[in-house]
This record gives structure tokens, sequence and C-alpha cells, in this order.
């Protein structure tokens, strides 16, 4: 793939500066930002325009070289009119509404090029100098990256700094100054309100204020298993911000929240995932609180040994193994099914069920989106947590190089942790990795199966069924 040379072209600062940061954190392009109309830019240097209607009313350059109809893929976004209405004499990407910009945008990128999801796995993020210097109140502590990995923080959140103490560093080959990555989630999250400000009053100043004193470096750990009923589990549904059909699952998530400081150490200090496993205690645990606490253990011992291994990397993964099925819950009669072949083998399956089983990875998403404590990427990892080699999975059935690494993490710990509760003491390593080879052959999903292999190599002993 050729490199991406990435052109923001919007007259409106501030829009031009939250689009090039969300560009930049979520795909790692070095965007170049330009707002100023009359600008002389070099647009033949970039192969990737986005741009809104505005600005071409504004630049005739911009106007003129994209009628051209150039080698060069253009994204025009557009705010408060009709879609339909739009004409004009070259080829777009895509058209991409203000209102939703961030979403849309990543849906569209999304179609050629992998988001970097390393980022969730990291302490700090970066913002780049350009970007920094538009946004007017960034209210964030600021750190340099130094050559030894180390971050050395240079401006205090209550610091006021304008755009020349970010010019003197730039001068000295700085590009990118960072945040503290829980704050970047923050952010991620609620870019979506200042993006519909902006647009709607491009002389907006534009503030970012995360609520620094109450965002808790987020620590995973196990929930405790439950012997409690389904239905008792999802208590305070009133108190939680969500309403509609998955008031329940909000609830879910709330539970986990309230427990995310009890079992890190547990995890961070699991020597050997074999033995962990046998030690767990069976005794009046249902299937579900069985499989959280499985899974959970299996998931970061994959990640640990595909050298993926730290805090925000196990928090994630913990979050996801909670969640991932969680719709799934009330309905016993689907909720071991892992592939849609599996589900047409159900017997008496009615459409209602049937269609839940289909749309439970959207549906749980959707709330995790509403979530603003849950780890970055959580939604997509649970989105694509179905998806296979071949494009045999779903929902959006995407070949093997389009799947989340920790997506293929979460989806085969879930098939193997029903396997081995299937089978109980009979469960061995060797047979679980024959049956699979073929539809694990691929990409990502090949490599955690060996990982699985080396990892389970003991636990074929001893077994007790559920």
């Amino acid at each position: 793939m050729s490199k991406v040379n990435f052109l923001t072209y919007l007259t409106n600062k501030q829009l031009a500066s939250f689009t090039s940061y969300f560009i930049e954190s979520r795909y790692r392009f070095l965007v170049k930002m330009e707002t100023c109309p009359n600008a002389e830019v070099d647009f033949k240097a970039f192969n990737w325009i986005l741009t809104n209607l505005k600005t071409l009313q504004e630049s005739p350059s911009l106007f003129n070289f994209l009628a051209l109809r150039p080698k060069v893929n253009t994204l025009i976004s557009y705010y408060n009119c009709d879609p339909k209405s739009i004409k004009l004499p070259f080829d777009v990407v895509a058209t991409i509404n203000e209102s939703n910009i961030c979403q849309v945008l990543d849906e569209k990128l999304g179609h050629y090029f992998q988001p970097d999801v390393s980022l969730g796995a990291q302490e700090f993020t970066a913002i780049s100098i350009p970007i920094l210097k538009h946004i007017t109140q960034l209210n964030e502590d600021l750190y340099l990256k130094l050559i030894s990995d180390r971050y050395l923080q240079l401006y205090h959140h209550k610091d006021i700094v304008i755009a020349t103490d970010y010019e003197k560093y730039q001068k000295k080959g700085v590009l990118f100054f960072y945040i503290r990555r829980n704050s970047f989630v923050w952010i991620e999250k609620h870019q979506q309100n200042y993006t519909l400000e902006i647009s709607a009053v491009p002389e907006a100043t534009l503030a970012i204020n995360p609520p620094i004193e109450t965002i808790p470096d987020i620590q995973a750990a196990i929930i405790s298993a439950s012997n409690t009923p389904v239905e008792e589990r999802f208590k305070n549904t009133k108190d939680y911000n969500l309403n509609g059909p998955l008031k329940l699952e909000a609830a879910f998530i709330q539970t986990i929240h309230e427990n995310l400081e009890k079992a890190m150490t547990t995890i961070k200090n699991n020597k050997s995932l074999a033995s962990f496993i046998k030690s767990i205690d069976l005794t009046n645990k249902d299937y579900i609180a069985l499989k959280i606490e499985y899974m959970c253990s299996i998931t970061c011992a994959l990640a640990k040994a595909l050298e993926w291994g730290n805090d925000a990397t196990y928090e994630k993964l913990i979050y996801c193994s909670h969640v991932h099925d969680m719709k799934l819950f009330p309905h016993p009669e689907i909720l071991r099914v892992q592939t849609l072949a599996e589900l047409e083998k159900v017997q008496e399956i009615t459409p209602t069920l049937m269609k839940i089983y289909q749309t439970h990875p959207e549906d749980i998403a959707r709330v995790i989106r509403e979530d603003d404590l849950a780890p970055q990427d959580a939604a997509m990892i649970v989105l694509q947590h179905h998806e296979l080699p071949g494009d045999s999975g779903f929902p959006q059935r995407f070949q093997v190089n389009r799947i989340l690494p920790f997506a293929a993490i979460l989806n085969i710990s879930s098939d193997l942790t029903d396997d081995m509760i299937r089978f109980g003491k009979r469960w061995n390593v060797n047979n679980y990795i024959l049956t699979r080879s073929e539809r694990y052959s691929e990409g990502i999903f090949a490599k955690v199966l060996k990982e699985v292999a080396k990892l389970l190599e003991e636990t074929a002993q001893e077994r007790v069924s559920l």
C-alpha cells in the first residue's frame, strides 16, 4: 500500500482541528491541515483530501484542482443541507454529514485502512502540534516522549499554553506531544458533541474539558462469579443513563465498573494458565459465571503470550469477556452457539431468537458506545467477535486482514471456553486444535490457536463437568 498523504482542508478552523485529530489518533496518519481559503497548497502531494462544501466555495484553487478529476480520494462533508442536492463535477469517496462526522469518517476510512488499536494498549496517546495550536483550551497535562521511551511532563493542565510554546519544540523537530490514554478515551467519546457545535457555530471557542479529577485510571478485574439468577444481576437499571430495550445490559455494564478494582493482581500474577483454570472453584457456579471467569483468564493469557500484555490490554479483554454475549444471557438455547452454521442446527429455533443472535454483536456494541468508561475499541472488538477467516463470520463478513487481533482472541477464547465446559474432564487440547484447525486457519486466528496449544497443554487432566 502506498504511503498515505492526508490533507484536511476546512476553513472552519475548529472543525479542521477536531477531524484532523480524530484521523491522526484513529489511523496514525500524519495529517496536513489547512484552514486558509487562499493558501498555496500543492494538492498533487496528497492522495486523500477531506474538505466540505463551504470550503469548496471559498477556495477556487481547491475546487479547480478537484474538477480536473485527479487521482485523489476525496471526502466531502456537509452541514444542514440535503445530501441529494450535492452536485459536484468530480468523484468523491463519500459525503459525510458533519452532525455525525467522526462515526461516518471511521466507517468510510475503515473500508480502506485498519484502525490502530495498539493505541488502546498504551498509557499515552499522541496529538500533533498543528492540531494543538488550534485548540484554545486543552485542559490536559502534556508530555514529551523521550528517546528512552519515557514520558516527560512539560505542561500541567492548568498552565496557560499558547501557539508559540508549541512552535519552539516544533522548530526542534518535535511532531507530537502526548496526553494520557484515559483522557484520550474520554475526548474520543465526546468528540461528536463538539463537532456538531462547531459546525453550527464556526466561531465557537474550542475547549476540551474532560473531568480530570473524576476519570479513574481504570484497572480491569474479574467480577466475582455469581450463583444468583441472571435477572438479579441486572440491577439498578433506573440509575443508568440509558433507556430502551437494552437497559438490562446497560445495568450489567454498570456492575462491571462497580467491581473494577477487584482482581487485576490475580490476572497479572497468573504464572500458569493451566494451573489457574484448574484452581477455579466450580461449586454453585452457573454457566454464565463460569464462562466469564474462564474467558477473563484465557484472553489475558493469550495476549500476554503474544506480547501484548499490559494493564490497558487486560482491561479491554476482561471488559469484553463480560459483555460480548450479554444480550444472549436470557436465552440458553442460543447462548453457546458460536457460528451461523451452528445456529442453523438449533432445533425448533424461532425467528425471534434467530434475529437476537444475528444482531447481538451490533446491539451490544451500541450499548458499549454509551458507556463513557468503556475501554478504547471495546465496541469494535465486540462488534467483530463473531467474524471469521474467509468472510464466513458475521455481521460484517470481513476478510481476515480486517479483523481486529483482540476480536480474534475473544472469538477463540469464547469457543474454547464453551468446549472446555461442554466436555468437562474429557476435554483435551489436542482434540480441540484438531477440530478447529480449519476454522481458524488464517492470519491472526492461526497465530492465536498456536498459542492455545502451548498454554493449555496441561489442562487435559482432571476436568470437572458443569
